[in-house]
């Protein structure tokens, strides 16, 4: 049996996304808040970037075009986002947040800034620029080895 399998660090990098984002839904969930903490990101990142399209988004996320339609389509269901056609271009469509969807980031985000202070609490600083320094290189590697798939 091949135990590389556990030294593959793409491995820990999943468990360890599915781990903080199933910990910050249920959170989320606990605080009476009905999106995931993937779909409050994507509030942040709309409420940053607002006018940007789907597919502007998408790029920007790093995520596919059809995960990122359906992630919006629920926020827009939940009136926390709204499609505005773009005045120099009628086919396109801006993301804006609703009212309701800028009251939701602003009650939601504390919860995440408590529970990445809990996280990081027995991790230095050191620690933690390191790791940031070390995905940075994963990302730019498999960047690079895509383009020449």
């Amino acid at each position: 049996m091949d135990n590389h399998q556990d030294e593959f660090i793409g491995k820990w990098l999943a468990l360890a996304h599915y781990r903080l984002f199933n910990l910050l839904t249920k959170l989320l969930h606990k605080e009476g808040f009905d999106l995931t903490f993937e779909q409050l990101i994507l509030l942040k990142i709309i409420h940053a970037n607002e006018g940007l399209s789907q597919q502007e988004i998408a790029h920007l996320m790093s995520k596919d075009k059809t995960s990122i339609t359906r992630a919006i389509s629920v926020l827009e269901d939940h009136h926390k986002v709204v499609r505005i056609s773009l005045k120099d271009d009628k086919r396109k469509k801006g993301l804006y947040l609703t009212k309701q969807g800028k009251e939701y980031l602003a009650k939601g985000m504390p919860h995440f800034v408590q529970i990445k202070k809990e996280i990081e609490s027995e991790i230095s600083q050191q620690e933690i620029n390191q790791t940031v320094e070390t995905l940075k290189k994963i990302i730019n590697r498999t960047s690079q080895l895509e383009k020449q798939l």
